[in-house]
């Protein structure tokens, strides 16, 4: 496994952790939180309207995250310099038992596929479109126009949006969240979205 971890700064000062790595590694960087980005085919401004802190930085077929927390989560399986190790490490000292470790990451990198449990496909394609359809009018709850999100489900709905892939907890949580608005929504995410509460309920764990 190679994983290396570098820190960058968008023009508005702000932070972006940035780490390259070999395919085989993209399990583990997902469960970190990051996410990748290609410039070629990055359409967030377009989408969204908004400022890609990504593209800003030249993170180009890359994986990234702006969160010091998440960067953090690679610490004993990622290879970076002594200050941005110091940084991370400061930002999770209160919470090391979410640190990725070693075997953990062994193992995520052997995985050949996505534990399915019940979900397939299809319903997280539907369950994330439904987020992204409610995050493209979206104005992070600013206004109370009756689009998008509301302000507690703002930060982790615009979250979920950015990603190409949901992870079975993910689907479940996205699912439970987005039936609230059902007005803003198709009847076809809907159903699913009915399927997945009626099959996994509130508490159940999808893996």
């Amino acid at each position: 496994m190679t994983i290396k971890i570098e820190k960058r700064t968008n023009g508005n000062g702000r932070p972006v952790y940035v780490a390259q790595s070999a395919y085989a590694d993209k399990d583990v960087l997902k469960e970190a939180g990051f996410w990748f980005h290609s410039m070629d085919r990055c359409n967030y401004e377009e989408r969204y309207n908004k400022h890609c802190s990504a593209c800003a930085c030249n993170v180009n077929k890359a994986w990234w995250t702006p969160f010091a927390d998440r960067a953090a989560r690679l610490l004993e399986v990622a290879e970076m310099n002594a200050d941005l190790r110091a940084e991370l490490f400061r930002s999770i000292r209160d919470n090391e038992e979410s640190m990725i470790t070693p075997e953990q990451a062994a193992s995520l990198t052997q995985q050949t596929a996505p534990r399915t449990s019940g979900i397939t496909q299809e319903e997280r394609n539907t369950i994330l479109k439904g987020v992204q359809s409610l995050a493209s009018v979206c104005d992070g709850a600013h206004a109370l126009d009756g689009q998008g999100f509301n302000g507690v489900d703002a930060g982790f709905g615009h979250d979920l949006a950015r990603r190409d892939y949901l992870s079975n907890n993910q689907t479940i949580a996205a699912a439970r969240m987005i039936r609230k608005y059902s007005r803003q929504l198709d009847e076809t995410v809907m159903i699913v979205v009915k399927s997945l509460i009626e099959r996994f309920g509130a508490r159940r764990n999808a893996n």
